[in-house]
């Protein structure tokens, strides 16, 4: 069955703006972050769907609330962002200079490394592979082929990376607030057959 869903990443947060490491602590959006969503859906960046998946962080809640606030949502706790466990709100800079385990974690190239009491990234992407694969099944079930997933950067950007193939995942990841139309053919398997950028 053919899906068309649009992804959008959560808007601006305080870790966001100040590029911290932000994935299971519980931040809020912003002012600014909800004044951009204000923005974006004045300039109808966004459709108008029914079906509404969020993850379960109130970053992710808040901002289907003010892009979607007559909808229901439907809360998927596996479309949560990474774990980042010790290096939760800290920065590059600062992880780079005090502890010696981020280094290998940022250098490792088989995905198989985890954050000092957090995920690693091959244990995510399979989280969030099973987030996606649950909802696009939910979909074809209820015969519903039109949907919005809004979630995280990392939930998005490791996602899809699968099938773009980009050389930096970090190419895929949108800017707070936006995100991608995206066109999936469920059979089981996901496939993806075209995307655009919601700008």
């Amino acid at each position: 069955m053919k899906l068309n869903i649009q992804l959008i990443r959560h808007s601006l947060t305080i870790a966001t703006e100040n590029h911290i490491y932000c994935g299971s602590t519980d931040l809020t959006l912003n002012e600014k972050g909800k004044y951009l969503l204000q923005k974006y859906k004045a300039e109808n960046k966004y459709r108008n769907d029914d079906v509404i998946y969020t993850s379960n962080m109130i970053r992710v809640k808040q901002t289907a609330n003010i892009i979607y606030p007559n909808k229901k949502i439907i809360i998927n706790n596996n479309l949560n962002e990474m774990d980042f466990g010790d290096y939760e709100l800290h920065t590059y800079n600062y992880l780079i200079k005090n502890d010696s385990s981020y280094k290998a974690w940022i250098e490792d190239t088989t995905g198989d490394i985890s954050c000092n009491n957090g995920e690693s990234i091959n244990s995510f992407i399979n989280r969030i592979n099973g987030a996606y694969s649950e909802i696009f099944a939910q979909l074809c079930n209820n015969h519903i082929d039109i949907a919005t997933i809004i979630s995280h950067g990392g939930t998005i950007g490791y996602f899809l990376n699968q099938y773009i193939k980009f050389d930096n995942m970090f190419k895929m990841i949108p800017d707070p607030g936006l995100g991608y139309i995206c066109t999936f053919d469920f059979d089981g398997n996901i496939r993806l057959l075209n995307y655009t950028k919601i700008k």
